[in-house]
């Protein structure tokens, strides 16, 4: 949600831009629910270890699969507008570019480190990096703000 209110934003509220968001989030949000309730599994399940373990269906690497295409979009369109339109830029709109496009790019990592580690190891790890993801998006997010603010302070 974040992401795509930055980029609308660096796209200064473009129609076409906010309403494609829009409908692709809302398609994106689709697709995950539909994969979450249809109960068949889309990678079939090896054999299930005996005890109390937590396990989770093998098709969160769907799930994490349509994320990362949403966050490429994202990247995309932030680094597009940023080489079309600002060529000369002023200190705070440089921050939220670089900060921006670096949260972006430590998300796709983390997102397709998910899907490697959901695709490759047992399922019992497929939630392994669930936590780190989420910690990710608040530091990242904090640290944005954080730039933000210092540099709207020394203008």
């Amino acid at each position: 949600m974040l992401l795509a209110v930055r980029t609308r934003a660096f796209w200064q509220g473009n129609k076409r831009v906010s309403v494609g968001l829009l409908a692709y989030g809302c398609v994106t949000i689709g697709a995950i629910i539909a994969i979450i309730v249809i109960p068949t599994q889309l990678i079939p399940e090896g054999t299930i270890p005996p005890g109390c373990v937590m396990i989770s269906p093998r098709n969160t690497t769907f799930l994490y699969l349509l994320l990362l295409v949403f966050e490429m979009v994202i990247l995309f369109l932030m680094v597009y507008k940023r080489f079309r339109s600002y060529r000369e830029v002023t200190s705070i709109v440089h921050v939220m570019y670089r900060d921006g496009v670096f949260y972006i790019v430590c998300i796709i990592l983390v997102t397709l480190a998910n899907i490697i580690v959901g695709g490759i190891f047992p399922s019992q790890f497929s939630d392994l990096l669930d936590v780190p993801q989420i910690t990710l998006h608040s530091v990242l997010a904090s640290r944005i703000m954080f730039n933000l603010r210092r540099t709207s302070n020394s203008l």
